[in-house]
């Protein structure tokens, strides 16, 4: 189970550090709102997830220094939450008023969760039961949750456009891959919060969860890698029309 849970993890990384680097470029590139707001998320995430990795591996004891770590990291998590609320407002309803709201608002429960968690007595962990990391997870997974359902919506109206040739299937699929991504983060996000309630400091040596968090994280990061860089044979696989006839 142990070695399941490392090699899923390391695969996690893997591909979260290759996603980074690909949406890095296209910022650059295009200089556009929505590839800069999915590019500073992802990065900030993968972050996070290096410090919190580092902090099992070096085994830091030191309280000071580990809570130091752990805000630190806290604090990139709260930012890249934060961007992908820009960045799912600017992607799906950038005109609409109401969408910046709540993008908004989101974004200032994540922020005052991150400040409450980090001023608070018990080590602020992604899974401690406090209530402070409760309010702090439920912003969080507010903006992932939000972010699926607006991933689902877009994916049905485009497959209605592309079953009357007006749209490409492919893109339908990857828009979808992104909103099963998001659902995904939400209820990890969620379900490992109520775990952590349910089993306190024993969460850590849970064997369920040290199977199903990293399976969970890994297929997640799949989707948003499919979503967002598919190889040609997977997209292939759900191209617009068929295949030119040879010769």
């Amino acid at each position: 189970m142990q070695e399941f849970a490392s090699v899923a993890s390391l695969a996690t990384l893997a591909l979260s550090i290759f996603v980074s680097v690909r949406l890095v470029l296209v910022a650059l590139r295009t200089r556009a709102a929505p590839e800069s707001a999915m590019a500073t998320y992802q990065v900030l995430i993968v972050g996070a997830i290096v410090v919190y990795s580092a902090l099992r591996i070096l085994a830091v004891e030191d309280p000071a220094r580990l809570l130091a770590w752990v805000v630190t990291a806290n604090g990139m998590i709260a930012l890249g939450v934060v961007a992908l609320a820009v960045g799912v407002w600017r992607i799906y309803r950038p005109s609409e008023r109401w969408a910046m709201a709540l993008g908004g608002v989101l974004s200032l429960w994540v922020m005052v969760g991150w400040l409450w968690t980090s001023l608070g007595d018990a080590l602020p962990t992604t899974v401690a039961a406090t209530p402070a990391n409760a309010f702090f997870v439920m912003g969080r997974s507010g903006v992932y949750l939000w972010g699926g359902f607006e991933g689902v919506r877009y994916h049905r109206m485009m497959r209605r456009r592309a079953a009357l040739g007006l749209g490409d299937p492919a893109i339908a699929h990857q828009i979808l891959l992104w909103g099963v991504f998001s659902f995904t983060m939400g209820v990890l996000a969620i379900s490992s919060l109520a775990a952590g309630y349910a089993l306190g400091e024993a969460y850590a040596q849970w064997t369920p969860g040290l199977f199903l968090t990293p399976a969970i994280s890994l297929v997640a990061s799949i989707c948003l890698w499919l979503a967002f860089f598919p190889p040609a044979s997977y997209r292939r696989l759900f191209a617009a029309g068929p295949a030119p006839a040879a010769g």
